[in-house]
């Protein structure tokens, strides 16, 4: 990538370049989603999480669009809990300070990316959010911070390793501090024999200490290239710093301990830990640039950009054909907005007008909070769909079956609701009074595909719909059947009497055999009636 694609950095705000990473994954929906919420908030003990705000306060959304994603009305009556926005469908939250001195939880602490032993730069996370919505789908949303003088080559390569998430040639290091039990004495000028000695930097200059005085954590990398500083905290007190491993998943169970995650949608396994992972993340990210030379350059630049690749994947020409190119908008001449199903990102460039360059050196970074806003309102629909379908899967479809299993059966009907809510509640054609936010919309939702999905649900839910009549038809049926049956018995009974008279009327007139014979004639004959008219009622519902 050419070099001359510098990275405009004077910014007055400071938020770009912006580079986030999403983790989309779904929940356990035995659980109500605000206690998951009030969990999460109140027992996290990795981190510490507050309600905090998405969408930005210069915005243009709808009113009841802008109200989606905040604190919730929706009372849950597992606790009574009865808080927020008139209607709300989700939750954002945020940790609270990132300044624990755990790897990726504090900003002060650089995470080193090596990829096959080699330093591709370093990185800390500014701010972390999570989105949890009632349809129990749910998103960990990660703000990257590159080092000031990042080129954007670099930033692409950056994001294109960090969105993989758990990658196996991928190593995180960071420095890490330990206190040391030691005396002056042991701090030595001359080596060990052997390897009973480990040599450090103190002061400028090399000293040595004997192994057994030092007792490395288990994450230490201890590379050869990697050196141990030895920090003298006074008071007679040393510590260590030495390059240690960081592991994404450690940091994932740490943040996420409390969010009963079912799937990330795509996954992977940790054997080890027994548990699965997220594989991939959505990037969304935005750039400015200063003024350009060749416009062409930009563009190639932004492909990386918007797909989440580096720059080893080059582009067709049909990539730079706005015209039929369904997933690149140009609302104006220096900004690009552009999605795909791995990411989605911006391009900006200053254009030597002092009036539009002031606008995107301070106001605009502010702005891409809303952007941010629509794309996960997309991104929901898509994962909520797609969550609903995989539900719809694993159904049993047989009608008879439902209607045996009262569970199964009320996880139709549970379901059959859930499609409804979303339905109602999750999906819109039209969210913005400005023109270029819709059409950006529009272009997301036809990217990812959200029309296609809700056909195949429309369709599947028809089903659903279709196998809950032939319950309830069954059942009436079957209820109809047992009142059929009810009034046979009764006719049966009223013949029965009707031969115990007659019985009588024979004993009357001293033939005693002969009413014998009428009595336990008419007792088999009452038998034999009821038998055939359960059999015959019972088989005509077993055909239904």
């Amino acid at each position: 990538m050419d070099e001359r694609l510098k990275i405009y950095e004077e910014n007055t705000n400071k938020k770009l370049p912006l580079n986030k990473f999403i983790i989309p994954f779904a929940y356990d929906n035995a659980k109500c989603y605000k206690k998951t919420v009030t969990d999460v908030i109140n027992n996290s003990t990795g981190a510490e999480w507050q309600y905090s705000s998405l969408i930005g306060s210069d915005h243009e959304f709808y009113e009841h669009i802008s109200n989606l994603i905040g604190t919730i009305t929706a009372p849950c009556e597992a606790d009574g809990l009865t808080s927020g926005r008139v209607g709300a469908i989700g939750d954002c939250l945020e940790i609270k300070q990132l300044s624990s001195g755990i790897p990726f939880l504090d900003k002060r602490v650089r995470i080193e990316i090596r990829e096959n032993k080699k330093i591709i730069g370093t990185f800390c996370f500014n701010k972390i959010q999570m989105v949890l919505f009632q349809t129990n789908i749910g998103f960990l949303i990660l703000d990257a911070d590159y080092p000031k003088g990042i080129t954007l080559d670099q930033m692409t390569r950056m994001n294109f390793i960090l969105k993989g998430i758990k990658n196996r040639k991928i190593e995180y290091r960071y420095l890490k501090d330990q206190e040391l039990t030691l005396d002056a004495s042991d701090i030595c000028d001359v080596p060990f024999e052997g390897d009973s000695g480990i040599a450090v930097e103190y002061n400028r200059s090399v000293k040595y200490i004997e192994r057994s005085k030092i007792s490395f954590s288990e994450d230490y990398a201890g590379g050869e290239d990697d050196k141990v500083q030895l920090i003298d905290y006074h008071n007679g007190r040393y510590g260590l710093k030495y390059k240690a491993y960081c592991h994404f998943t450690d940091f994932l169970d740490c943040i996420l301990e409390n969010v009963p995650i079912t799937t990330y949608f795509n996954n992977t396994y940790d054997k080890e830990k027994d548990k699965i992972y997220p594989h991939k993340a959505h990037v969304f990210a935005s750039v400015l640039l200063d003024q350009i030379e060749d416009v062409r350059e930009a563009e190639t630049a932004f492909f990386s950009l918007r797909k989440g690749y580096k720059d080893s994947y080059l582009p067709d020409e049909t990539e730079f054909d706005f015209a039929d190119n369904d997933e690149i908008y140009k609302p104006f001449s220096n900004s690009y907005w552009g999605v795909s199903r791995e990411g989605m990102a911006n391009l900006c460039y200053l254009t030597g007008n002092k009036t539009t360059d002031a606008f995107f050196k301070s106001n605009y970074a502010e702005r891409l909070d809303n952007y941010l806003y629509l794309y996960l309102l997309v991104l929901h629909q898509h994962y909520g769909l797609l969550n609903l379908t995989g539900r719809i899967a694993y159904l049993d479809i047989e009608a008879k079956k439902c209607s045996d299993n009262k569970k199964e059966y009320h996880t139709i009907l549970q379901l059959r609701d859930d499609i409804t809510f979303f339905y109602l509640k999750c999906v819109y054609e039209a969210i913005s009074h400005i023109s270029h936010q819709e059409k950006l919309y529009t272009m997301v939702v036809e990217t990812l595909g959200v029309k296609k999905m809700m056909e195949e649900l429309h369709f599947e839910m028809d089903r659903i719909v279709g196998i809950i009549s032939q319950i309830r038809d069954e059942k009436k049926n079957k209820n109809l059947r047992l009142i059929t049956i009810a009034g046979a018995l009764f006719t049966v009974v009223q013949v029965y009497d009707a031969v115990l008279e007659i019985d009588s009327a024979v004993v009357l007139n001293n033939k005693l055999a002969v009413g014998e014979i009428l009595h336990a004639g008419g007792v088999l004959l009452v038998i034999f009636l009821i038998g055939i008219m359960i059999w015959f009622l019972w088989r005509a519902g077993d055909s239904d």
